[in-house]
């Protein structure tokens, strides 16, 4: 897609945002059995939206839009608290916990004729904390890949930046500039905490 025009200056401008994932929060106390691939006992996510990608300029100066920003992961929280998780199955994870940040949105490409700058990528979003409490319970996992625990917490990547592409008229047009954008920032990693009592 592009936005064609005789002066395309769309940098101010910026894609969409991606929304922030909400808290979740998982208390159990009972007993929970799984049978079959990828059948976990429990599996808590908290995943913040992919930034918006920028549509393309063109025009005799272009500037492209910024990618869109992602969203945050917030907090996961798993309380086993008592009780037994059983899983029989290949990728059957007995708990798996995740805070995943969203990934910036792609910047903009631009392409002119005497100047062209490309869309900055979008910043990803950050994963938040992660917590798993395991309290008087049993975990028993059977399958190739099913670990008992996974927990993660992972920052998203950052957007590309937009390339830029200058086309000359001629003898007269001799002085042109084309500028790529600039990458967008990966996410940080929150904390992970797992811990296991009786």
């Amino acid at each position: 897609d592009s936005n064609p025009g005789l002066l395309n200056l769309l940098g101010g401008s910026t894609a969409g945002s991606g929304a922030d994932g909400n808290t979740v929060q998982i208390t159990d106390t009972g007993t929970i059995a799984t049978t079959g691939i990828a059948a976990m006992g429990i599996l808590a996510q908290s995943i913040g939206g992919g930034g918006g990608t920028a549509t393309g300029t063109q025009g005799v100066v272009a500037v492209g839009t910024n990618g869109g920003g992602g969203g945050i992961g917030a907090n996961v929280t798993v309380d086993k608290l008592g009780g037994s998780i059983t899983t029989q199955g290949d990728g059957a994870f007995g708990i798996l916990a995740q805070s995943i940040g969203g990934g910036g949105g792609n910047g903009a490409n631009a392409s002119g004729l005497w100047a062209a700058v490309g869309g900055k990528g979008g910043a990803s979003g950050t994963g938040s904390e992660v917590d798993i409490i395991l309290q008087s319970s049993t975990l028993l996992t059977a399958g190739d890949f099913a670990p008992g625990i996974g927990a993660q917490s992972i920052g998203g990547g950052g957007g590309t930046g937009g390339a830029a592409a200058v086309y000359s008229a001629g003898a007269i047009l001799t002085v042109t500039t084309a500028i790529g954008g600039d990458a967008g920032n990966g996410g940080a990693g929150g904390a992970v905490t797992i811990t296991g009592t009786g």
